[in-house]
C-alpha cells in the first residue's frame, strides 16, 4: 500500500508496476492519493490512467475534513480534470472561501492576507 501515491517518484512507481505485473498471483499493490493534491514533481503523470484492466478503482466519495463550500470549490475544479465529485459530510459547517492573489515576490503573504479585503469586507 503506498499512501500519497501521486508524490512517489515516478521511478519507484514504474518499479513497482512492473514487479506487480510479473508477480500478479502473488502481489498485491494499492496506491492511495489524489492527483489534485500533487505538490511534488517527480511523481508519475496520469497516475491513475492507463491501469490494468484487472484493478479496482475504488472511490472516496464522501469528504470528511473540508466544510460545504470548499467541497463545492474542489468539485467545480476537478470538473476540468476528473470530473470526481465528493459530498461534505452532513453536519460540516458551510465554510468560506477565499482566495489571494499576490505577486510571487510578496515577501509576507500572511499579511498580505491579513490586510486584504474581500469581496464581503
Amino acid at each position: 500500500m503506498i499512501d500519497e501515491s501521486q508524490d512517489t517518484s515516478k521511478h519507484l512507481i514504474d518499479a513497482l508496476f512492473t514487479l506487480q505485473a510479473e508477480h500478479s498471483a502473488r502481489l498485491t499493490l494499492g496506491l492511495f492519493g489524489d492527483m489534485m493534491q500533487r505538490i511534488y514533481s517527480d511523481g508519475k503523470e496520469r497516475l491513475g490512467e492507463n491501469l490494468p484492466a484487472d484493478w479496482a478503482r475504488p472511490v472516496k466519495k464522501l469528504n470528511h475534513r473540508c466544510p460545504k463550500r470548499v467541497v463545492r470549490l474542489i468539485n467545480k475544479i476537478r470538473e476540468a480534470t476528473d470530473r470526481q465529485i465528493q459530498e461534505p459530510r452532513s453536519e460540516a459547517a458551510d465554510g468560506h472561501v477565499r482566495m489571494f492573489i499576490l505577486p510571487t515576490d510578496t515577501s509576507d503573504k500572511s499579511a498580505a492576507e491579513r490586510g486584504g479585503r474581500g469581496a464581503d469586507g
